[in-house]
């Protein structure tokens, strides 16, 4: 057996809920929906009651969790939970602190409305058709559409039919089915069947799946004018709308429910800018109004509303608003002093801000959400023309154009200052036209007009467009001489573009036709127009143009005005003096100042620092310590006097060393402790058993431990406040001390005196 040791982590923490709340309420669903920090199941459980005893559960392992509630009662209160398990089976679960969460069902129904008007003659091969209105007068989200129709028409393939919303939401019901079959009789447009329309057949009787999807319509007021839009796009064959109906299944509010209608807001500049001009522009402060509705079956009242942004560029200075009581059916501004915003300096031309909603008011426990969007600046859709031609110059081809066959000889394009064939049409502008010869060259024979130079259409374009004047008449209508616009990306290969433009077409005179080149944006291109002949009268142009749009985004920063603050008081302290490790700038602040920077040797160090701020200059020299004083820009500022400082280090370097100690005589008590010196040091002191126990102590100077044990001695190195130890080292005094035993006197001896 060969032993092995791993180390794993263990997991034993569950998921992090955050964000639980209810959309999609109806009259019977809802769905809950909350998020978790790592991937893991869910489950809601919901009743009427608390505790909750129902449960729906996903066992799928996600990190945006949604369930839908259904076969829930009408305007009846809910209570709630959430729980998910992360993959280690961890479980988390939020009941919002033991109280449980709540929404309130809607009530609703099912109505039918009918088109009982006279039938309706659809306009043949009319790209715009016909529509037939039914006026909604009830209101409630819609949850569920079906269309009922009945139409007679020969070919039901030239049909086109759809079902348009009051706001103009378009769902395409059937198009171009049906093959030559006819009509549509007692047919339904449901969601839910389970055969397309486009796998029916004439006459459609029965329940089909539409080629749109009539859910796009969910969430949608039922209130309005709908209109059952038909069109037939081919010639022959016609026919009439007989009626239709709607089956449209809402829900409507038990009690006041809140709906966002629009927004208004006031943008104030206090410095240099535009200010009061309802353009959002860097640096501004913006009041913002909202408007709501109140959409449901009674008053709301005691409304308030929070609103909040996902936006760095946008800090949200007040983030609450009341409004006065909405009855039913009636709107409300936000009262004074509204929401309030602050557009940061920083914000781009063109920034979209995404601003979301929430309100609530008395008579429910439902919150009202709604998001909408403000926008920094004010775009604008600027056209610029590369360049136009309108043949007054008497040189043909123009400058820059050359002309080519395409097909046959005999085509050919020239100038003239009326019209050839038809003549007397005149010019559109200007003293000349350019015409294709087609009442002379035979059918077929085809001729390209071209520029010989490039355009560059910029990739900044939203959209280009070559557009013209051509003159239209109505002789040989059954030749189509015509006008095809071609671009070349290298001038070789020739591509059409759009429709051909046919001289005839029941009109007269000189109409403008545009052609969308936007599909060449950011590439560089030649420009042809090629004329077709089919041997009728000639095709004349005019007023011929290139350009682009491009949308341009302007803006007026808002600019504070300098108001410069006073000199900051700046103090400037070593740290610790014995050590290279830091100083501590003080300093009483300038005002008024929005903040204060440090500046060591001139360069900016620090910002928006604060008194008694630390920093270290990394080495002991000196370094001039400046506090620059700001009040809004960076450039509006005020500086303190310099404060020259050195973040000393006066600490020896070296440390002293004991060397030796000698007793020096073992009769008596006394030590003489030897060292070298520390350096740099103004004195060195003696500590016995880590007691300072002589100060100023020379080497080799005889001290007396009192006693004969053994004691620690250390010699410090002082030099200012700092120090330094030496090594330690223990040393025992051998000698007594001896009694003092005084000597005998000396005998009398007697001084001989001389004689005399």
């Amino acid at each position: 057996n060969i032993p092995r040791e791993d180390d794993a982590d263990i997991d034993c923490s569950g998921p992090v809920i955050t964000n639980v709340n209810v959309t999609n309420i109806t009259g019977s669903t809802a769905t809950v929906n909350w998020t978790t920090d790592v991937p893991a199941d869910s489950l809601v459980g919901y009743d009427t009651t608390t505790p909750p005893s129902l449960t729906l559960a996903d066992g799928s392992l996600v990190q945006n969790h949604s369930l839908l509630l259904t076969g829930l009662s009408p305007c009846t209160q809910y209570y709630f939970y959430v729980q998910s398990k992360d993959e280690f089976g961890n479980p988390s679960s939020d009941d919002n602190a033991g109280n449980f969460y709540a929404f309130e069902t809607y009530g609703g129904g099912i109505n039918d409305y009918v088109y009982s008007g006279a039938a309706v003659p659809v306009p043949d091969n009319d790209s715009t058709g016909v529509d037939v209105p039914i006026n909604v007068s009830d209101s409630g989200t819609i949850t569920d559409v079906n269309v009922t129709i009945n139409i007679t028409h020969t070919w039901d393939a030239d049909l086109d039919i759809y079902l348009v919303h009051p706001d103009g939401t378009v769902v395409e019901l059937s198009t171009d089915n049906g093959s030559s079959g006819d009509n549509y009789t007692n047919t339904t447009f449901d969601d839910s069947a389970p055969t397309p329309i486009t796998s029916g057949s004439a006459p459609f009787t029965g329940t089909y799946r539409p080629e749109g999807s009539l859910a796009a319509l969910n969430g949608k007021d039922l209130n309005g004018v709908w209109n059952l839009r038909v069109k037939d796009d081919t010639s022959g064959d016609t026919g009439t709308v007989q009626n239709y109906s709607l089956q449209i299944s809402y829900s409507n509010p038990c009690g006041p429910a809140l709906s966002y209608v629009s927004n208004g807001l006031t943008d104030i500049c206090s410095g240099n800018g535009s200010g009061g001009d309802s353009i959002l522009d860097p640096g501004e402060d913006v009041q913002l109004r909202v408007t709501l509705e109140n959409v449901g079956i009674s008053d709301a009242t005691n409304v308030t509303a929070v609103i909040s942004t996902t936006s760095p560029d946008v800090s949200i200075t007040d983030n609450s608003a009341d409004f006065p009581d909405i009855a039913v059916g009636a709107s409300a501004e936000s009262l004074s002093p509204h929401f309030s915003l602050h557009i940061s300096d920083g914000a781009v031309c063109g920034e979209t801000i995404p601003i979301h909603l929430v309100a609530t008011c008395s008579g429910t426990i439902n919150q009202f959400e709604a998001d909408f969007t403000l926008t920094i600046g004010n775009t604008i859709n600027n056209i610029t023309s590369l360049w136009t031609e309108s043949f007054d110059d008497t040189t043909f081809p123009p400058n820059n154009w050359a002309q080519v066959d395409v097909s046959g000889t005999a085509g050919n394009w020239a100038r003239a200052t009326n019209t050839v064939h038809p003549s007397g049409g005149g010019t559109h502008s200007g003293a000349g036209l350019a015409y294709f010869n087609s009442w002379t060259a035979g059918s077929g024979n085809s001729t390209r007009l071209y520029r010989t130079v490039t355009d560059s259409i910029p990739s900044s374009a939203t959209s280009a467009t070559l557009s013209f004047y051509m003159y239209h008449d109505t002789g040989f209508s059954s030749s189509a001489d015509r006008i095809q616009i071609q671009v070349s990306t290298d001038g070789v290969t020739w591509n059409d573009v759009g429709l051909a433009v046919n001289r005839y077409d029941g009109s007269t005179g000189w109409k403008q036709h545009s052609i969308d080149l936007s599909s060449y944006i950011g590439q560089t291109v030649y420009i042809g127009i090629l004329g077709i002949s089919a041997y009728g009268n000639d095709c004349h142009i005019d007023d011929v143009e290139l350009s682009y749009l491009e949308a341009i985004c302007l803006m007026t920063p808002c600019v504070a005005v300098c108001v410069p603050p006073s000199a900051p008081e700046v103090i400037v302290r070593d740290g610790n003096p014995c050590q290279q490790n830091g100083v501590y700038i003080d300093y009483v602040a300038g005002t008024p100042a929005t903040r204060h920077d440090l500046y060591v040797d001139g360069v900016l160090e620090a910002t928006d620092i604060y008194p008694n701020y630390f920093y270290n200059p990394g080495d002991s020299a000196q370094h001039s310590y400046v506090v620059r004083a700001i009040n809004d820009l960076d450039t509006c500022y005020t500086d303190s006097l310099p404060v020259n400082i050195e973040d000393t280090n006066n600490s020896p370097t070296v440390a002293p060393v004991i060397t030796s100690i000698v007793d020096r005589d073992p009769r008596t008590l006394g030590l003489l402790i030897y060292y070298n010196a520390g350096y740099p040091a103004d004195r060195h002191d003696l500590y016995k058993d880590g007691v300072l126990f002589v100060t100023n102590y020379i080497s080799g100077t005889l001290i007396n431990p009192g006693n004969n044990l053994l004691h620690n001695y250390r010699i410090v190195a002082i030099n200012g406040d700092c120090s330094l130890m030496s090594n330690e080292v223990a040393a025992q005094d051998n000698g007594v001390n001896l009694p003092h035993i005084p000597k005998p006197p000396l005998p009398e001896i007697p001084y001989p005196f001389p004689a005399n």
